[in-house]
């Protein structure tokens, strides 16, 4: 245990050392001023950098975005997402198209397919959610369901429930009538597509 203590700080040690020789070169040899709370230097791999992280791979190190850049991603989403933000349609399409594809142009070079279909998937019954909100009516929430080919006693049931909006959004009439193809259709941005049509 002792001796794996003192091999820990040892490389402690090191590393601190390594930044105390390379501040000192950028501020003696070069002139340059160092913000040592935003300067660090270690393994590439995992580093935040301009939002973006490194990952290796058989083919060598590639880029990737960084865990902190996915939490914000997602946060500004929910809030666009929020039923009670007062946005109709046409502004909350508008928003989140907006937001979507200046968020893909910036991290564009980064490999994020997997991670960006995991997030539409998040984002999908947070959007029926909204509209399910929008249609606050029962007689117009019954002729929707009618219009998507649903039976009239179910579309009448589904019309008249009490249940909260997001239990409404994650149930299987919903995600029938207000599918993948629906929401494109609507208007709705994907981040995959985005993905696929600015970055590959």
């Amino acid at each position: 245990m002792l001796y794996l203590l003192h091999d820990i700080l040892q490389k402690q040690t090191i590393c601190h050392l390594h930044d105390e020789s390379h501040h000192s070169f950028f501020e003696e040899t070069l002139f340059l001023r160092v913000n040592r709370d935003k300067t660090k230097v270690g393994y590439v791999q995992g580093m935040k950098f301009l939002g973006y992280s490194f990952y290796k791979n058989k083919s060598g190190f590639r880029l990737s975005v960084h865990p902190k850049s996915y939490m914000k991603l997602k946060v500004r989403l929910n809030e666009l997402t929020r039923f009670s933000n007062g946005m109709g349609h046409a502004k909350r399409k508008y928003e989140l198209h907006q937001f979507i594809r200046g968020w893909i142009e910036y991290l564009k070079l980064a490999d994020m397919q997997h991670h960006l279909k995991r997030i539409d998937k998040w984002l999908r019954p947070r959007l029926r959610m909204c509209i399910w909100k929008y249609r606050k009516k029962i007689k117009t929430r019954f002729n929707n369901l009618i219009r998507c080919g649903i039976d009239k006693i179910v579309a009448l049931r589904f019309a008249n429930s009490r249940q909260s909006y997001w239990c409404m959004a994650g149930h299987q009439i919903l995600n029938e009538t207000i599918g993948t193809e629906a929401l494109s259709k609507a208007g709705y941005p994907c981040l995959t597509d985005y993905y696929y049509k600015i970055a590959l």
